[in-house]
């Protein structure tokens, strides 16, 4: 069932621990008085760290992050996470769910997740893991775009792409580059501008 391997495919998280944006690149905001790209990761951590129990395959790395990042606005609550924490709690949750989709089988992604009741899921059989995966992968293209939002008159696309793996688009900010493909999306760092 070719449709679940490409649907799995999308969320795969920073590919590489080590790569990382300066802590002052992470302050921008995406636009005035709006969220930092700080908080915007953080966010994205938080609710991948939640797909955890929703998913079925255990239980939270770090609740704490709803306080900051979830329950409150940017700036509501102090926010002690630096770009090095960040990125390796990222990296940590990303690889964790790949690992865990890599495991499903097809008739898995079409089991209930955890927050439906089985009467429930009997009446409403869409309410299953793989639409949550497209439903946070949705969100996660959302956020992608208003990190693209910074610097938007500063900065400039170094790379479009077209090929049989989906289209690639990087978006150069000076010490941090932001790369979206079809197949995932990561911030990096002193990436050549040729690729």
């Amino acid at each position: 069932m070719e449709h679940f391997a490409i649907g799995t495919q999308i969320w795969t998280g920073l590919e590489d621990s080590s790569v990382r944006c300066r802590d002052d690149d992470l302050q921008k905001e995406i636009a005035p008085g709006k969220n930092r790209l700080i908080y915007i990761w953080g966010h994205l951590s938080a609710t991948s760290d939640r797909m955890i129990p929703l998913l079925g395959f255990g239980e939270r790395r770090y609740p704490e992050l709803d306080l900051i990042f979830i329950s409150q606005p940017d700036r509501a609550v102090p926010q002690t996470f630096a770009g090095q924490a960040m990125g390796d709690i990222w990296s940590e949750l990303g690889d964790l769910l790949w690992s865990e989709f890599a495991k499903l089988t097809p008739a898995e992604w079409l089991d209930r997740h955890q927050a439906v009741s089985p009467e429930d899921f009997e009446r409403e059989p869409h309410r299953n893991r793989y639409a949550i995966v497209l439903g946070r992968t949705t969100h996660l293209a959302y956020h992608l775009g208003q990190a693209i939002l910074v610097n938007a008159n500063n900065s400039k696309v170094i790379r479009l792409a077209v090929s049989e793996q989906g289209i690639s688009r990087a978006v150069d900010f000076g010490h941090c580059r932001v790369l979206a493909t079809a197949r995932s999306i990561y911030v990096a760092e002193g990436v050549s501008a040729d690729g």
